[in-house]
């Protein structure tokens, strides 16, 4: 937490499931691999051996140490991986985006429900099924698979699996069958 969670479908969270909606792709490392991200983990290292090993006295004080460091690092020392060159050298402002979900759309012949609290449940054929709390208030796209199964996606991050009830329609067809089979069999008797 906040950026991933075991317990929760595709492993989003409320922060990492806005991000989605935000049209940014989650990224992660492999769990226990802090070498998939050397670059943050080392600055994480220099943080500690650079601030924590001179605590201040309080919050606002260790605070101002941060910026320190924060500038030093972004202004001031060279990075070796970077060809000895500092971050702000290097950086580039990307494009500003917005902070409003994306209008996303599902593929033709999906169905799709909008997540609601308490627990992020949607509605297919009168039955709740719990999509996770993460995406309340977010439309799953659901890509049928076969009669009783579907898959769950948010925008394009796939949420898994889904066994649902059969339809009204398709309980009523069914029913209708076996007492038609059923009065078949009674006047051939």
């Amino acid at each position: 937490m906040p950026f991933i969670s075991v317990q929760s479908r595709a492993g989003l969270t409320r922060l990492s499931a806005w991000w989605v909606s935000l049209g940014i792709a989650i990224v992660r490392s492999r769990p226990g691999c802090p070498q998939d991200n050397g670059g943050h983990e080392r600055m994480h290292r220099d943080m500690k051996d650079d601030v924590q090993a001179f605590p201040q006295p309080n919050q606002a004080a260790e605070q101002r140490a941060l910026d320190r460091w924060r500038q030093e690092f972004n202004h001031v020392r060279p990075h070796e991986a970077l060809g000895g060159k500092t971050p702000a050298e290097i950086y580039r402002p990307g494009q500003r985006r917005s902070l409003r979900p994306l209008n996303w759309r599902y593929p033709d012949g999906w169905t799709t429900r909008r997540a609601h609290a308490p627990l992020g449940c949607i509605s297919v054929n009168g039955e709740s099924l719990t999509i996770g709390r993460a995406f309340i208030g977010y439309v799953i796209g659901l890509e049928p698979r076969s009669e009783r199964t579907v898959c769950a996606w948010f925008h394009d991050v796939d949420l898994g699996e889904l066994s649902i009830s059969p339809s009204s329609a398709s309980i009523d067809e069914a029913c209708h069958r076996h007492l038609a089979k059923k009065g078949r069999l009674r006047k051939a008797s």
